[in-house]
């Protein structure tokens, strides 16, 4: 078991941690749940967009949402407002390949417990999942 699934082991009967991935790059968010099923992470659903994102996670209720910041329809800042305000249970933590701090700044201000860089390292992404939960 790993270090993240022994987080939720203490309930009974112990359960994954329940993730949402939602970035409009198919091919990176399917590699990425290919690493936290890895992890022994549940990965309930992909969204494309922030209007999907919402309507995935009012269905799923998963725990933790990975949220893109640029997509189309609706961004990662608005959608994690959003969720965060439906279900306030549920953790963000965006994801992006923008530099900028503001980026940063505003989604962490919209209610995620964490901003990432796509470009960082596997243990980086894993180490702010596990913050997170």
């Amino acid at each position: 078991m790993t270090l993240l699934a022994n987080r939720l082991a203490a309930e009974d009967p112990p359960r994954p941690v329940r993730v949402l991935i939602v970035d409009d790059h198919l091919l990176y968010a399917e590699a990425l749940s290919l690493l936290l099923r890895e992890q022994d992470l549940e990965v309930v659903g992909i969204a494309g967009d922030g209007r999907q994102a919402l309507a995935v996670a009012a269905e799923l209720r998963p725990d933790l949402v990975l949220m893109d910041i640029e997509m189309p329809l609706m961004d990662g800042i608005t959608a994690t407002r959003r969720i965060r305000e439906r279900l306030p249970e549920t953790r963000v933590v965006v994801m992006t390949a923008l530099t900028g701090e503001e980026h940063a700044e505003r989604a962490l201000g919209a209610g995620a417990v964490a901003c990432i860089r796509k470009f960082c390292a596997a243990s980086d992404l894993l180490y702010a999942i596990e913050g997170a939960v």
